[in-house]
């Protein structure tokens, strides 16, 4: 395995073959896909820690799901990985499919554990109401 600090993450690389990157969800690490590293012998695996969360340093500027994807591409790219089969988590999913939608030539395939869509209303208001308290005690938000 491979540790390296690319596009303000830290990212693992196992193995060799076609890739597979791995989005944890939200509150989660790289680490939520460490038991599916070994039975995906024969392919490479990519898991980054996403900006903000597990190794990665929270960046100076706000996060979203943007900030999110293109750090995923750039992080990508710096790898080689021009195409690759991607595996989403939870909030992961929501990059995955952001990152599906934007690239769709680079995405070989998704495989969404968890997807979310989008919240409903009810639940939108409390995370407006959440994200809203976060801020003032000074936590940074990723919408």
């Amino acid at each position: 395995m491979t540790s390296i600090r690319l596009a303000g993450m830290t990212v693992d690389s196992h193995g060799e073959g076609p890739p597979i990157v791995m989005l944890h969800g939200l509150g989660g690490t790289s680490n939520s896909f460490q038991a599916m590293v070994a039975p995906l012998a024969g392919f490479r695996i990519v898991r980054p820690d996403l900006p903000g969360a597990g190794r990665s340093p929270l960046p100076a500027q706000q996060l979203t799901v943007r900030f999110l994807v293109e750090a995923i591409e750039n992080a990508s790219a710096h790898l080689g990985v021009e195409r690759a089969h991607i595996v989403g988590h939870s909030f992961g999913t929501l990059i995955a499919q952001h990152l599906a939608a934007s690239r769709p030539g680079r995405v070989a395939s998704l495989t969404l554990f968890g997807p979310i869509l989008e919240p409903q209303d009810a639940a939108r208001d409390r995370l407006r109401d959440r994200a809203a308290t976060a801020r003032k005690e000074g936590m940074c938000i990723v919408a």
